[in-house]
């Protein structure tokens, strides 16, 4: 044992002081999943038993770590590991172009595309490969002619690194990106494995033998992966958030090491890292290969980045001194043309979002299942529905369920763009379904057997245009009782005929078969497939709510004929 570790201890010495002249010493700084959280953010620490609450992550500290990392090595790759969009009001808004205004600061040699990439389609994904400065990369996206991406995402690159060619495969978890995205059908995930075996085994023919892996796939489902793969090298992986490494002395929940080393098919470790999410931490990874291309060294670990203490236990000496001694968090400086940036964005959102969009007259409010305060229900999720039916101009109807609005509003609020972000917080777009008069009834059945059995009513069914007394006591197929639908013509109320078509609006989440709504999935199967129009279901009742206030008027309930819950008996527990 002792002369294992005196090997162990004089080959990293060797390394570390570059005695192998043929060596290439490589660093490899990552981020993964910041999902357009693009500014610095609060977050709560305890270090050495001080607790503190910091400004942590953006792209003015990241870029800054970015280029201060870069400096240290003359061989560097600076990569993102996919989920650039989404899930932050930066993307609600500004959609592509803050991200890709800020991201272009940062010298990326290279981005996989991320299952999120694809949350406003195919178009959305364009914009953004046109606008940035560095390669977007997966080797199992396949995009048609008829795709606006066809041609536009490479399998991988190859980049020439001091003397060196370093190719980079990139790699798109296929099974969520279609099942929780919205690719459209011109858009072909094939198999992961065979995917970059293939462009490992196409690399390595042309004489390159330093292969990265850089993909959106997820720590819990990399290693099945890496297992049956040969010629990879390191793994710069994104999807799971996970943050790798000991970060326990931050009061962090131990994931796995940084890096981890996972077996190929020949025994060889593959080396894998990941760095969180939300751009809170830059992975450092430090790797060696020697002049066969094998790694012989692979170390380093992402660190917190922080801008400032805002409080603390103690004083702030002492509060800074606990972070300038821990190893793994560190205090960054904004770089300064990135903070110009995204302040020019901070003060165009700080003003939409105070932009008075309308005035409430009424009350109205927010509930999943209708209760005895509430006979009908939700009362503003069919207003969404009316706005979506009266948008779409051509649609009998519209179909929402209960979480389609988060909230309500109260008698003489005023609704600003903010409010609206905050009330309808999802990026699902406006579908068009085409289905019979007898799968009208059957999706509202199935939203509500779904409800039922989840136990939660998220996926209680609201509609404009549609009415119905709903029976809870009954088996399913009978719950939906006295179903009507109104006749465009005459504004009539009428029962839907079975056999008819009729097109129905909806949100491209239960437009997808999602929480329960299985025979809006069957429909487009049956009549043909809603096309994707990428308008977002917020902007089109953003439109609904100026167009009253341009005219002098305030959003009101509906009238109660209109509501679609006309009674509600509700099931009793046994």
């Amino acid at each position: 044992m002792k002369k294992l570790s005196v090997f162990i201890f004089t080959m990293s010495f060797l390394v570390s002081f570059n005695v192998f002249a043929d060596d290439f010493k490589l660093k490899i700084i990552h981020i993964n999943d910041h999902h357009s959280h693009l500014r610095a953010e609060q977050a709560d620490y305890t270090i050495d038993g001080i607790t503190m609450k910091v400004n942590q992550g953006g792209f003015p500290l990241i870029i800054s770590e970015i280029n201060s990392l870069r400096a240290e090595i003359p061989n560097s790759l600076v990569l993102h590991a996919g989920d650039a969009f989404s899930k932050h009001l930066f993307f609600t808004v500004f959609k592509e172009k803050a991200n890709a205004d800020l991201m272009n600061l940062a010298g990326f040699d290279a981005m996989a595309v991320g299952n999120h990439e694809f949350d406003e389609g195919d178009g959305l994904l364009k914009k953004f490969i046109d606008e940035v400065n560095f390669p977007l990369i997966s080797s199992n996206i396949n995009a048609s002619e008829k795709s606006p991406l066809h041609g536009l995402v490479k399998p991988y690159i190859i980049k020439n690194i001091g003397e060196e060619k370093i190719g980079i495969i990139g790699l798109t978890v296929s099974r969520k990106t279609q099942g929780s995205s919205k690719p459209s059908d011109e858009i072909t995930f094939l198999d992961e494995y065979e995917s970059v075996s293939k462009y490992a085994a196409e690399l390595k023919s042309m004489g390159i033998n330093k292969i990265v892996l850089l993909s959106h796939y997820g720590y819990g489902r990399i290693g099945e992966l890496a297992n049956k793969l040969k010629d990879v090298d390191v793994i710069v992986d994104g999807d799971s958030h996970t943050l790798l490494g000991d970060f326990t002395n931050l009061g962090l929940k131990y994931e796995g090491p940084y890096p981890t080393f996972i077996p190929d098919a020949e025994g060889n470790n593959i080396c894998v890292v990941q760095a969180g999410y939300f751009g809170f931490a830059v992975g450092d990874l430090d790797v060696v290969f020697d002049d066969e291309g094998k790694v012989t060294s692979c170390s380093g670990s992402p660190v917190v980045i922080i801008q400032d203490i805002i409080k603390s236990s103690v004083s702030p000496g002492q509060a800074k001194a606990a972070v300038d001694s821990a190893p793994n968090i560190k205090f960054v400086t904004p770089d300064p043309q990135a903070q110009k940036v995204l302040d020019h964005y901070e003060e165009e959102l700080s003003a939409m979002r105070e932009k008075v969009l309308c005035v409430s007259a009424d009350d109205i409010p927010q509930n999943w299942e209708p209760d005895a305060e509430m006979p009908h229900g939700s009362l503003f999720a069919p207003l969404v529905a009316k706005a979506m039916a009266e948008y779409s101009g051509n649609a009998d109807a519209a179909v929402v369920n209960a979480t389609v609005t988060r909230d309500g509003v109260v008698k003489d609020q005023n609704i600003t763009f903010g409010t609206l972000i905050d009330l309808l917080p999802h990026h699902d777009t406006l579908w068009e379904i085409q289905m019979t008069g007898e799968e009208i009834k059957a999706v509202i059945e199935d939203a509500l057997d779904n409800a039922l059995k989840t136990n939660t009513m998220r996926s209680f069914p609201y509609a404009y245009g549609l009415r119905y007394g709903i029976n809870m006591t009954k088996p399913y197929g009978q719950r939906v009782e006295a179903l009507g639908i109104t006749d465009k013509a005459t504004g009539k109320w009428t029962q839907p005929d079975n056999n008819k078509i009729y097109l129905i609006a909806t949100t491209s989440f239960p437009g997808r078969g999602r929480e329960g709504y299985v025979t809006f999935r069957t429909a487009q199967e049956k009549h043909g497939f809603a096309p994707e129009t990428y308008i977002n279901y917020r902007d089109v009742f953003k439109a609904y709510l100026q167009n009253l206030y341009n005219s002098g008027k305030k959003l009101e309930n509906l009238p109660e004929d209109m509501l679609p819950v006309k009674y509600y008996l509700k099931q009793m527990n046994n």
